[in-house]
């Protein structure tokens, strides 16, 4: 028997901006095959889960009924948005005050 096959294991970091707390973060869904039909997934998280800032690897575990098992794991890396908004009234009002 062969190990169960992933597809769409991302092959390099996600990378997503978030402001306040993280982000949402998104990927492709991941497709288990095996030659016998009988596996259990398990996984750390799943698309369209909400991320803290920071770098974070997911990882799904595949094993089948023989007890042949497979990982897919890769890092989602969360970055704060660094704003350059600046509210022009308080620049007015500082200006007057």
């Amino acid at each position: 028997m062969m190990p169960p096959i992933f597809e769409n294991c991302p092959t390099s970091d996600i990378v997503q901006h978030g402001t306040n707390e993280g982000a949402t973060v998104f990927w492709n869904p991941i497709i288990v095959h095996d030659n016998s039909g009988n596996f259990t997934l398990a996984k750390s998280r799943s698309p369209g889960q909400m991320f803290p800032f920071g770098i974070h690897t997911v990882q799904y575990n595949a094993t089948d009924g023989s007890g042949n098992t497979n990982y897919c794991y890769f890092n989602v890396i969360v970055k704060k948005i660094k704003s350059n908004y600046s509210n022009p009234f308080l620049k007015c009002f500082q200006l007057y005050t």
